[in-house]
């Protein structure tokens, strides 16, 4: 240890602060947009959608799904999005894309695993 390793340490925790900081920044503006999103309606809740798409840590989703698989995921007969979409895969000819779903992944750094939160479901009128 040296005579700067106090101030090493120091600048470690700032930093660290600074950026948590900043991703509770980023998090509330990525929820102000989604919300505003949603108060206009598919087309823009799309928009946003694609807007985020490139971010490796905010991944959105929408997918269009069947009533079925709704009331499926309504019901908690899911327990991940791959049985959710295994499902709404084995209804060829079914009417796809009445509803549609908007999804993130979230990875619990915790638990080193990547969740599923779905924000919302949209009647696809």
């Amino acid at each position: 240890m040296g005579p700067l390793s106090p101030i090493n340490d120091l600048a470690g925790v700032l930093i660290q602060q600074y950026s948590d900081d900043l991703e509770e920044t980023l998090e509330k503006v990525l929820q102000d947009e989604l919300a505003e999103a949603k108060k206009q309606g598919l087309s823009a809740v799309q928009g946003f959608v694609d807007g985020w798409r490139h971010s490796k840590d905010y991944k959105y989703r929408l997918e269009a799904i069947s009533s079925d698989t709704t009331n499926k995921l309504l019901q908690g007969e899911f327990k991940n999005i791959t049985q959710l979409e295994e499902f709404e895969n084995s209804l060829s000819g079914e009417s796809s894309g009445q509803f549609k779903i908007l999804y993130r992944e979230v990875e619990n750094k915790n638990r080193k695993e990547v969740i599923i939160i779905v924000e919302s479901i949209f009647i696809n009128e």
